[in-house]
């Protein structure tokens, strides 16, 4: 049976620990400024149930034309990052005229550092637990869930995609917008600079392509294939003014406290 569709990305903006993660944490420890997570990957769905899927990032950006210049971490041999998304469950299926809008809700995200390659055509098998799989460890770069908002109309949804046919596999876009929970990154990226058509405000967007597996892919049961950038921005650092007032509030509280005492 033909099962339905539901891509996701990106976990490419995608989306910090260890010795892997300590090359991108150094890399952003000045930064001030949009990321983009390049990525591709392989999702599975299924009939009346869970989407999910897992990706690598290819590499992390400072412009969304994503060129040598503008590259702020590249992957490479001890040091890649890999990531599963999950929990995605269909709220409703449209028809459109030129195929069906799919909106889904719930969902998390995790991506990992890892030091050696993740195979991800071992397939829907290999998935440990709910956004573990096979290769991956537990080294969290970051972690985050989906966010409503990406449909004016409905609070539940947090993922929409456009597609030509609503069983897979098939091809498409989606979109939808997360927040970042934890994870080495958490400080950096917990930014709320994504601002969606309602003026709510995330950490992440995602916007993925949803295309039709490779040969290999299908192989192994996955679903679909996915590509394209997470989007992100490093969160803002506090002024110096602001900082002062904030230390000569405390100085303030602690002046207080030692009269109360006496």
């Amino acid at each position: 049976m033909k099962k339905k569709v539901i891509g996701l990305v990106g976990v490419g903006c995608l989306l910090v620990a260890g010795q892997a993660s300590a090359t991108l944490v150094g890399a952003l420890a000045g930064y001030q400024g949009p990321l983009y997570f390049d990525l591709s990957g392989y999702s599975k769905s299924l009939d009346k149930g869970e989407t999910w899927g897992v990706i690598t990032v290819n590499g992390v950006f400072a412009d969304q034309l994503q060129t040598a210049d503008n590259r702020l971490w590249g992957s490479e041999v001890g040091d890649q990052i890999y990531g599963v998304f999950y929990g995605l469950t269909d709220n409703y299926i449209t028809k459109t005229s030129t195929g069906f809008s799919i909106g889904q809700q719930g969902g998390g995200f995790t991506l990992y550092t890892v030091a050696h390659g993740v195979d991800l055509l071992q397939g829907p098998d290999d998935r440990i637990g709910e956004d573990g799989y096979t290769g991956m460890g537990s080294d969290v770069l970051l972690k985050g869930v989906f966010e409503p908002g990406v449909d004016p109309l409905n609070a539940s949804v947090t993922v929409v995609q456009t597609v030509l046919d609503d069983k897979s596999p098939t091809s498409g876009q989606g979109i939808g917008y997360g927040s970042v929970t934890s994870g080495a990154l958490y400080s950096q990226l917990n930014s709320d600079m994504i601002v969606d058509s309602s003026d709510g405000v995330h950490d992440m967007l995602f916007s993925f392509n949803v295309l039709l597996p490779d040969e290999d892919g299908a192989e192994v049961e996955w679903s679909q294939s996915l590509t394209d950038p997470i989007e992100a921005h490093t969160a803002p650092v506090p002024e110096p003014a602001t900082m002062l007032l904030f230390g000569a509030g405390l100085m303030g509280l602690a002046f207080m406290g030692r009269n109360f005492r006496k």
